[in-house]
């Protein structure tokens, strides 16, 4: 598994560091509201910490309705101004925590 530090400055696997890579495991198989919050809260501290920018979007591991669960779209909306998942479509009246790509 890599970590953002793995990468050198201007590497743009750097850039694309997201969410997924540290913690990538569908939230849809925690089992509690605390943990997810968790991870989205660890996963917000260490983009910012290591890019000086602010985390507005959640990317959600696997992306799947199935793997996102409906737990998950209500939490990050408590840290985050959008989530986007893997599931193809066009943004249409869409949910902002519940994105197509």
């Amino acid at each position: 598994m890599s970590n953002y530090d793995d990468f050198p400055m201007g590497d743009s696997k750097r850039e694309t560091y997201d969410e997924d890579s540290d913690t990538a495991r569908a939230l849809a198989k925690a089992k509690r509201e605390k943990e997810i919050e968790d991870e989205m809260i660890n996963s917000k501290r260490l983009i910012e910490q290591h890019t000086n920018k602010k985390d507005h979007s959640f990317c959600y591991p696997y992306g799947s309705s199935k793997s996102i669960g409906k737990l998950a779209p209500k939490i990050a909306s408590k840290y985050f101004d959008s989530g986007t998942t893997l599931i193809r479509g066009r943004i249409k009246n869409s949910d902002p925590f519940y994105l197509p790509r």
